[in-house]
Order: C-alpha cells, then sequence, then structure tokens
C-alpha cells in the first residue's frame, strides 16, 4: 500500500510519529501532502516523521506518483468529509482521518486543544522515561 498523509490530518494526531510508524507496518510507501513543502518538513522534523515522498495537492502529483511505485493499493487519508476534487479516480482512494483513527487504533487531539495544552503533551511524550 502507498499511503499519504494530508499536513493536516497529521497535525490533528495526538503523536504523528506514532501514527507513521504504526502505518509503516502495513504500508510500503508513506508520505505526507501539503501546499506548504517548508511547512509539511518543518512539521516532519519536529514530530520525527520519516516520509518517503511528498506530494502537493494536484492531479499530476497523485498520477506521477502511482506510475513511480507500485503498490496494490493508494490512499490518501485527510480530514475533508468528501474525496477532494484533486485527486484521481483511478486507482486512489480517500479515506477520512477518523474513519482511519478509528481503524487503527490512532489517538486524535481534540480540536479545541489549546497550543499550549499540544506542546505540553508533546514535551511530556518525549520526556518520558521508559520502564
Amino acid at each position: 500500500m502507498t499511503l499519504a498523509f494530508e499536513l493536516a490530518a497529521l497535525r490533528r494526531a495526538r503523536d504523528p510519529q506514532a501514527v507513521v510508524t504504526d502505518a509503516r507496518r502495513w504500508a510500503q510507501y508513506v508520505g505526507l501532502l501539503s501546499t506548504n513543502p517548508e511547512a509539511a518538513h518543518a512539521f516532519s522534523a519536529t514530530h520525527l516523521v520519516r516520509r518517503d515522498f511528498q506530494l502537493r495537492p494536484t492531479a499530476s502529483s497523485f498520477r506521477e506518483l502511482s506510475s513511480r511505485v507500485e503498490t496494490e493499493r493508494y490512499v490518501l487519508v485527510g480530514t475533508a468529509s468528501n474525496r477532494p476534487a484533486y485527486l484521481p479516480s483511478q486507482r486512489w482512494e480517500y479515506l477520512r482521518l477518523e474513519a482511519a483513527a478509528t481503524a487503527a487504533g490512532w489517538e486524535l487531539e481534540n480540536p479545541n486543544t489549546t497550543r499550549r495544552e499540544r506542546w505540553s503533551a508533546w514535551l511530556s511524550g518525549l520526556l518520558r522515561v521508559p520502564e
């Protein structure tokens, strides 16, 4: 499987690194979709997210990726309630973040959580002492 996450979707994950690490157990390629490559790079560096590819939200980006890597499925995980218009109808599936998180057991942030609370939780995760 080739799995692409919208940057907005990974931002909603309580632990983006854990989500991507878990996804790598069953996906051959995992990447990020963003209109802003610098923001995607900064997010990946901050959260230690390893990605195999980065896409822009254009049909040609998705077609080019699916012609480069051959897997049995191609899935975009996103935050929109409907399939994005730019996602090619051939080969690519769309899965809402909530459905993917429920199926995979990923924890999502409460949308009402403040920036300070998110940073505090992230820092606590970094400073966690192994048992």
